[in-house]
């Protein structure tokens, strides 16, 4: 949006069109520039301890995930979920990579 600056409104994406042009809910959008607009982390000193305390483990895979014997490669994601009563959970699955058929 930068670049339109020196245009007249009229002539300006708005910021819901130009949210649809990259596929971004508006919430998520508002969220976004709520954190970024906050500067203060309620969560700095948290951090601190656990990054004394937290350890880096070794890169024993090297990227190569071409596991053949179970349970020795696992992935693991975890996502948000919004359930039908509005509140939140949250899913974690684990995929073992020998057992990965493409």
């Amino acid at each position: 949006r930068v670049d339109q600056k020196g245009l007249p409104k009229s002539k300006r994406y708005g910021i819901g069109e130009l949210l649809r042009m990259v596929d971004l809910k508006r919430a998520t959008y508002y969220d976004e520039r709520k954190r970024i607009a906050n500067k203060l982390d309620k969560y700095a000193d948290i951090k601190i301890i656990i990054k004394e305390i937290g350890k880096v483990a070794q890169n024993l895979l090297n990227q190569t995930f071409d596991a053949t014997i179970p349970y020795t490669v696992l992935h693991t994601d975890v996502s948000q979920i919004r359930l039908g009563s509005s509140t939140w959970t949250y899913m974690s699955i684990i995929l073992d990579q020998a057992l990965k058929r493409f």
